[in-house]
């Protein structure tokens, strides 16, 4: 299981996070909603740690354009507010998948979900139903601004707003592909981490 990890670099999860978004496609084209994904339902194929499979299906459901879903289940930390509020707005579809998925996406980066029971004031359902997390700058400083911007559109309160499994797969991120300005930060980062950039720049004034 990915949960055996306290959590991954950005290119590890990426890796990973795109297969998760392939399987999940591939489940929504045939018109079924797996309804609890979690890392403890992502296991790794095999000793290479290369390959990942979705599993326990025991609470997916077939669903079409013309129903909804409307019993509550999922697992708490996971669970995506239409969910929540199922018997009040009609019915949720596949979206909430894809909830999930933003939240096991903020657990492979940081080793902590977003949405605890570490704020006294709401309960975990209270922050879900209102997408109240965030990125705290002690453990998110290192982390790409579009790995960010991706949590955001995939944990968005409103299902019919929220990052389709087809846009998720186009994001940037997803892509491996980010601005200029993000990519000469990185790189920056990786200079200062290794010293490879004062290196550099001493052996170019030799050269002279």
């Amino acid at each position: 299981m990915i949960v055996s990890e306290e959590k991954f670099s950005e290119d590890k999860a990426r890796d990973y996070f795109l297969q998760m978004l392939q399987a999940t496609q591939y489940l929504h084209k045939q018109g079924i909603a797996h309804r609890d994904l979690k890392p403890e339902n992502i296991l790794l194929k095999d000793k290479t740690h290369s390959v990942i499979k979705l599993s326990d299906f025991g609470l997916s459901r077939v669903v079409d354009e013309a129903s909804f879903m409307k019993t509550m289940c999922g697992t708490p930390q996971y669970v995506a507010p239409e969910i929540l509020c199922a018997t009040k707005t009609g019915g949720y579809g596949v979206e909430c998948d894809l909830w999930s998925l933003g939240v096991i996406l903020y657990i492979m980066l940081v080793g902590y979900p977003p949405f605890n029971d570490e704020k006294p004031k709401k309960t975990v359902f209270e922050q879900i139903k209102t997408g109240d997390y965030d990125f705290n700058e002690q453990f998110w400083s290192g982390i790409s601004q579009s790995v960010k911007d991706l949590i955001s559109l995939l944990l968005t309160v409103d299902p019919h707003k929220r990052l389709t499994v087809s846009e998720a797969l186009q994001h940037p991120w997803v892509l491996n592909s980010c601005s200029p300005s993000e990519t000469k930060r990185k790189r920056n980062e990786e200079e200062e981490k290794t010293g490879d950039g004062s290196d550099q720049k001493s052996t170019k004034k030799t050269k002279k």
